[in-house]
């Protein structure tokens, strides 16, 4: 079972102006309610990102269900991954804290399911010794929960992320050890926001958030998931995933009005230039998953994700003159 005191757990809270009151409270109940399971009151860290009407909703919700949760208000909204910084940074102050649980604010990342993340990260320590190691909380599927394109697209970037990071190992001469997430599928739902991380990983975690201090790349507000994936298993942490439950469909998403392949192309490019890939590298890992994702075999949807490729590719054009490979799409007949 869960061993709570030595067990942080941290979640990164934003809503639209457009979720209700009593919505947002909702929301926060399911997500804090039984929390005690995961984490003693100490360990428990709520971070508000930059919305100031939350904070009194987020104190009516603790005082009733979790009345020592430690509440950061941010003043500034910085992205999710500066309330996953913020709290990695915290629980590291605690050196009796072995592991560090992230869940998001919405109620889909279940208490009941933690335990089954918390027994494949020990089994990892068990097997494997003093190393990062990082459980993924993987949904079975992505389609109901985020719909059909953008489950297309993290799927496409979870199999693309997984390539690229064995081709940067590979030329350490070392292979990633995949045996704790291949029982479900070549990569992980490393999108998911649910993971367990030990204290390793976590340190791994917050080097690679710290990353762009400028905030150049925006990675506070894009990177909160797929930034510290990159830099743990860049650093040969261990992923393992256990499936979890999930919404069949999200009552709130931040998601709605962003421009999909640019959104999601800007991830991947930077994945791309983390393991320097050359462009024509690149264009392989990424045509090997077009070449056969649902999405390309509808009209609008190729056209959307042969744009995606191209904003994929242009940042790593080394030449003005260099060309962007063509799209060759697999066998002519089937």
């Amino acid at each position: 079972m869960a061993k709570p005191s030595n067990i942080f757990m941290i979640v990164p809270a934003w809503f639209s102006n457009q979720v209700a009151d009593e919505q947002v409270e909702q929301l926060l109940t399911a997500t804090f309610q039984g929390v005690e399971r995961i984490a003693k009151p100490r360990n428990q860290f709520l971070y508000l990102d930059g919305v100031e009407r939350i904070f009194p909703i987020a104190n009516k919700v603790l005082q009733k269900v979790s009345p020592h949760t430690m509440v950061e208000n941010a003043l500034e909204n910085r992205g999710k991954g500066a309330g996953v910084l913020a709290g990695l940074k915290k629980g590291m102050e605690n050196e009796t804290v072995k592991w560090f649980v992230v869940r998001d604010a919405d109620g889909d990342h279940r208490v009941e399911d933690f335990q089954g993340m918390l027994d494949v990260g020990r089994q990892i320590e068990e097997e494997c010794g003093d190393v990062p190691i990082l459980a993924v909380g993987g949904r079975w599927r992505l389609e109901p929960p985020l719909s059909l394109y953008r489950a297309a697209y993290e799927v496409i970037l979870n199999e693309c992320i997984q390539s690229a990071l064995r081709y940067a190992l590979a030329r350490e001469n070392y292979i990633p050890d995949e045996t704790y997430f291949r029982q479900y599928r070549r990569a992980p739902d490393l999108q998911s926001g649910y993971k367990l991380y030990n204290r390793n990983a976590a340190q791994l975690a917050i080097k690679g958030l710290e990353s762009d201090p400028d905030n150049e790349q925006n990675l506070l507000r894009w990177g909160a998931e797929i930034v510290p994936y990159v830099w743990n298993v860049k650093h040969r942490a261990i992923v393992g995933e256990r499936l979890r439950s999930t919404y069949r469909e999200q009552p709130v998403t931040a998601y709605g009005s962003i421009k999909r392949a640019e959104f999601y192309a800007q991830k991947l490019a930077w994945v791309f230039a983390q393991c320097e890939l050359s462009m024509w590298n690149a264009a392989h890992i990424l045509d090997n998953e077009l070449t056969d994702a649902p999405l390309m075999f509808d009209a609008m949807g190729k056209t959307e994700l042969l744009a995606f490729r191209k904003a994929v590719l242009l940042p790593l054009k080394r030449r003005e003159a260099d060309g962007i490979p063509p799209f060759r799409g697999g066998v002519r007949f089937l």
